[in-house]
């Protein structure tokens, strides 16, 4: 064999034996993880192509099914809630159903103190009986519950609903959760306040705003129809008369037609929104009215000569014949006759329609509206005409129930002259000071300045408004309103809700 035939011979089985080196080296190289050899072993020959992951063509439906599950879930009712004020965000069953809202807890401690012992108290008397939250205002009276107490069966009667209106168009909801929160923390039996809220429409979402601070609460907005225009028909604003214009407001007014619009509940407590509840509004509601339509308190530091022109009053009083209204008294009205507030009612609602109070309060409106040359009333725009219609038809309350005029800034010279023999203290006009507030049951910030459009603390040159307690020691009125608001919850509140939302 010549020599060129060994060489390419040669060069033949080199490249032979590199290529089966090459393709043993591949063999022994270890397989990837995801990739298996099905023989598991490197005689198998060379390794096998990646094989594409295995489909599920059933698993977009179960993830879309599983989705909607889980939003279907959202519309269930919840069985337990966490407080917006609680920083822990703490979990509470929705079946506590006498626990006080949680927003309690950032308040004084003296409060907190007081709302336990009524808790507390609560339920040591009523520990198994089951109630209704929310009670139908026609129920029969005197429906019994029992409980087990010691293995004894003990009989318990249902107490009644009291029923809590306010009449507002005040946008602010703050003043409505002060009275709310005060009125409960101080009610032994708070299940028992049943708060009806009289708003306009573009307000329809405030009771639920109230809900979500006091889950608790029975709020409601008011659902029967009361004829604004009708009322506006009868109200008269006049210059001459130093009221001011936010009393125009028609809903100033609604109080006077809440009985027969509401006729089927026995008795109304009305109250004004800008208030603090510091008494039991149950011991209110047990006011005796003695065949009365209507109980108010009467203010002897203001007196009937303030508010009417005399002249004028005399000479409706000598009407004779068609033109007489029976609500007129037999006797002229007095000079000296002591005002009573409307701030704070309670309304025998039978006796309020039998007796045709809100036709005599109508009719005095439209009296006004005829004075041509000089205003029949002054100083007010429904307060003058309920004191005419009720003119000694009222029962008289504790005056504990409505220690008024917190909201004014210097007190009168009547009311100076008043209080001194009372007091034995001589009074300056500037700021307001009430003496009676250290024992008051409901504190009332009628006025001007009301605590929620001034500051939570004071500043070194802001002007005290008014001051409450002993002329000496007193302290301002506004903390005793703020006390009842967090500062969580006035945050909350200033807050505009969303337009689509509760909150």
């Amino acid at each position: 064999m010549s020599l060129r035939s060994e060489a390419k011979k040669q060069l033949h089985e080199d490249k032979v034996e590199r290529v089966e080196m090459k393709e043993t080296e591949t063999i022994r190289r270890p397989l990837p993880r995801f990739q298996k050899d099905s023989t598991n072993s490197v005689s198998a020959g060379r390794e096998r192509a990646p094989v594409s992951p295995r489909t599920w063509p059933l698993l977009p439906f179960f993830a879309a099914v599983l989705c909607m599950g889980i939003l279907g879930m959202r519309l269930l009712p919840p069985s337990k809630y966490t407080n917006w004020a609680d920083p822990f965000k703490s979990w509470d069953p929705q079946d506590k159903r006498w626990a006080f809202p949680n927003v309690m807890a950032s308040f004084h401690s003296w409060k907190r103190s007081q709302l336990q012992d009524n808790r507390n108290a609560f339920e040591q008397g009523l520990q198994a009986v089951v109630l209704d939250p929310i009670l139908n205002a026609e129920s029969e009276e005197g429906t019994n519950y029992s409980l087990k107490r010691e293995d004894e069966p003990i009989d318990v009667v249902k107490r009644e609903d009291i029923h809590v209106f306010v009449c507002t168009d005040e946008a602010d909801l703050r003043p409505l959760a002060v009275l709310i929160n005060s009125s409960m923390a101080n009610c032994p039996h708070p299940e028992r306040l049943f708060y009806h809220l009289v708003m306009p429409y573009s307000q329809r979402n405030a009771a639920k705003r109230l809900k979500h601070l006091f889950p608790n609460a029975r709020v409601e907005m008011a659902e029967k129809y009361i004829d604004i225009r009708e009322v506006e028909e009868h109200i008269t604003f006049r210059n001459d008369t130093g009221a001011r214009k936010e009393l125009v407001s028609p809903y100033n007014f609604l109080p006077f037609y809440l009985p027969k619009t509401y006729s089927e509940i026995r008795r109304i407590i009305y109250l004004d929104s800008d208030i603090v509840v510091k008494g039991n509004l149950e011991v209110l509601n047990d006011v005796d009215l003695e065949g009365h339509s209507v109980a108010a308190i009467e203010d002897c530091s203001q007196r009937f000569q303030v508010y009417f022109d005399f002249a004028q009053l005399d000479e409706i009083h000598k009407r004779q014949g068609p033109d007489r209204p029976k609500w007129l008294p037999d006797e002229p009205f007095n000079k000296s006759a002591c005002v009573f507030n409307r701030g704070v009612l309670i309304i025998d609602t039978n006796q309020w329609i039998e007796q045709n109070i809100t036709k005599a309060i109508v009719w005095w409106m439209d009296e006004f509206r005829k004075a041509d040359k000089k205003a029949l009333y002054k100083a007010g725009m429904s307060q003058p005409p309920f004191l005419l219609a009720l003119y000694g038809k009222h029962k008289v309350l504790d005056e504990t129930w409505n220690v008024r005029g917190l909201g004014r800034p210097n007190l009168s010279d009547m009311e100076r002259i008043y209080y001194k023999k009372g007091w034995n203290y001589t009074f300056d006009r500037i700021p307001f000071m009430s003496p009676f507030a250290d024992e008051a049951n409901i504190l009332h910030f009628n006025g001007k300045y009301k605590p929620w459009k001034g500051k939570r603390h004071r500043g070194e040159n802001d002007d005290i408004i008014s001051i409450c307690g002993d002329p000496e020691k007193g302290q301002e009125c506004a903390g005793l309103w703020w006390e009842y608001l967090s500062p969580e919850s006035n945050d909350f509140l200033k807050k505009k809700p969303l337009s689509k939302g509760i909150l």
